[in-house]
């Protein structure tokens, strides 16, 4: 008998999830725009299948900050900082995203902490990638001189804040 009640309630539970998975489920076309550089961050996405590009305005045209497959998430900081987005988004191929807005996203990172930690150790891969870019660019060793010369030139001003340009 207790197989027969939880027959129905995983049913329920597997009917529910379908329900809610199709409700967010969004498909884009291969090169339709996701959202736009400087749209505001309502919403994270989750790639289902196919492939988003993220693309940064640059001095030369648009740059490729990443290309991410099946799995992969993108949008989170506008989420959960609520800042405008920082690169454009574009399906490299047709492409079937699950869309979360903050509240559903927090939701789901309360009811299943996994899905934080998938989160966090997502977050924390990409700050670790791009620590190892800068040091591989010498960034730091870079910065330092610069840095020295702007404050000797501050200092020189008088405010002693200004640059001259």
């Amino acid at each position: 008998m207790a197989q027969r009640s939880e027959a129905p309630a995983t049913r329920v539970n597997e009917d529910t999830q379908l329900r809610v998975r199709r409700a967010f489920e969004r498909s884009f076309e291969a090169g339709q725009t996701v959202f736009d550089e400087g749209d505001q961050g309502e919403v994270l996405y989750v790639i289902q299948t196919g492939m988003v590009e993220l693309l940064r305005s640059g001095p030369n045209g648009p740059r490729l900050v990443a290309r991410l497959a099946p799995g992969e998430f993108f949008g989170e900081m506008g989420v959960l900082l609520g800042r405008p987005r920082a690169v454009r988004a574009v399906a490299a191929s047709a492409s079937q995203l699950i869309e979360l807005d903050a509240a559903t996203f927090e939701e789901m990172c309360v009811e299943r902490p996994e899905i934080a930690i998938r989160v966090i150790q997502r977050l924390a891969a990409r700050v670790i990638d791009l620590e190892q870019r800068l040091a591989a660019l010498g960034v730091d060793d870079l910065l330092r001189p610069v840095i020295r010369v702007l404050v000797r030139r501050a200092d020189r001003e008088e405010g002693g804040g200004k640059l001259a340009t």
